[in-house]
C-alpha cells in the first residue's frame, strides 16, 4: 500500500531529524542530565530484570534446591527475602507465582517512577518532535503541493476532497490527527499540571485512545472505497495516485500557476499605484 509505505518513510525521516536535534545541547539543555539519569535508573532496574530471568531459569525443573536458594539470598536479598517461602526447603508453583508477581510489581513500580522522572527531565525532545512533524507534514507538504518526500517517492499527493490544492490549515489539521500530535500534546501538558499517580493513570488512557485512533485510521484507509482515513474526513482531504490520476495532477498544477499569476498581478498593480501617487 503506497500510502502506508510513504507514511513510514516520512515518519522515519522525522524521527531521525528530531533525534539529531534532541542531542544538541544548545537545543536540548537537559540532554546531559538526562543521559546521567538514564545510567542511574538502568542500574536501579537491572537487578529486578536479572532476578526475574534467573528465577525463571532456575525453576525450570519445578524446584529450587538449597544451593540455588542461597544464591538468590546472597545476590537478591534487597529485592526479596525468600526465607519464608523456603522454610520447608521447597518452593511450590503457587509460591513461585507469588514471588514472581511481587518482584514484577516492584520492578514495574521502579520502572514507572524512573520513566516519569526521565520524561520530566527530557520533555524537550517531545516538543521538537511535534514541531518537526508539523513543519514537515503540513508546511513542507503545503509548499510541495501536498507531497512529502515519501509521497514524492511513491507518486501520491494530498489534495482537498474536491480535487483542489489542500490549504495549509487542512494539512495542519490532517497532520495533528494522523501523527497523534493531539494526544502527544495532551500527554505533555498533563506531565506538568497533575501529580505522578494521576499522570500515570491518564497516560494509560491516552495511550489507549491513541491506539484506537491509529487502528481506526488504518482500517479506514485499507477498507473504505475512497481510501479516506479519519484524518482525511476531519480535514476534508484525500490522497490521490498521480500515476492513476494524471488529470487531477494537472488541475492542481493549473491552480498553482493561476495563484502565482494572481500574486504577480497584485504586485504589479501595487507598483503602478505607487507610481501614479508619485506623479500626482
Amino acid at each position: 500500500m503506497k500510502r502506508i509505505l510513504a507514511y513510514l518513510i516520512d515518519m522515519m525521516l522525522v524521527t531521525i531529524l528530531s533525534s539529531c536535534l534532541s542531542t544538541l545541547p544548545m537545543i536540548n539543555m537537559n540532554y546531559n542530565e538526562y543521559e546521567n539519569k538514564v545510567e542511574k535508573y538502568e542500574d536501579k532496574i537491572e537487578p529486578y530484570i536479572d532476578f526475574i530471568e534467573d528465577f525463571k531459569e532456575e525453576y525450570e525443573d519445578k524446584k529450587i534446591d538449597k544451593k540455588e536458594y542461597e544464591k538468590f539470598q546472597e545476590e537478591y536479598i534487597e529485592i526479596i527475602d525468600l526465607a519464608k517461602y523456603y522454610e520447608d526447603e521447597e518452593i511450590t508453583k503457587k509460591e513461585y507465582d507469588e514471588i514472581y508477581d511481587i518482584v514484577y510489581s516492584k520492578y514495574n513500580e521502579v520502572y514507572q517512577d524512573s520513566n516519569y522522572e526521565l520524561m520530566k527531565i527530557n520533555y524537550i525532545p517531545s516538543i521538537i518532535t511535534i514541531i518537526c512533524t508539523l513543519l514537515y507534514f503540513a508546511v513542507f507538504g503545503y509548499f510541495c503541493n501536498g507531497q512529502t518526500l515519501g509521497k514524492k517517492m511513491l507518486q501520491i499527493q494530498v489534495v482537498s476532497k474536491d480535487n483542489k490544492k489542500a490549504n495549509i490549515l487542512k494539512l495542519l489539521l490532517r497532520t495533528t490527527v494522523l501523527t497523534g500530535i493531539i494526544t502527544n500534546s495532551l500527554n505533555l501538558i498533563l506531565l506538568f499540571v497533575i501529580n505522578k499517580g494521576a499522570y500515570l493513570l491518564a497516560n494509560e488512557y491516552i495511550t489507549m485512545v491513541s491506539g484506537i485512533i491509529e487502528m481506526t485510521i488504518l482500517f479506514m484507509v485499507l477498507y473504505r472505497k475512497d481510501k479516506r482515513g479519519l484524518h482525511d474526513m476531519i480535514a476534508g482531504t484525500k490522497v490521490i495516485d498521480l500515476n492513476a490520476n494524471y488529470s487531477h495532477s494537472k488541475v492542481i498544477e493549473a491552480e498553482i500557476i493561476e495563484e502565482k499569476e494572481e500574486k504577480e498581478k497584485e504586485k504589479l498593480d501595487k507598483e503602478q499605484e505607487k507610481l501614479r501617487e508619485r506623479f500626482k
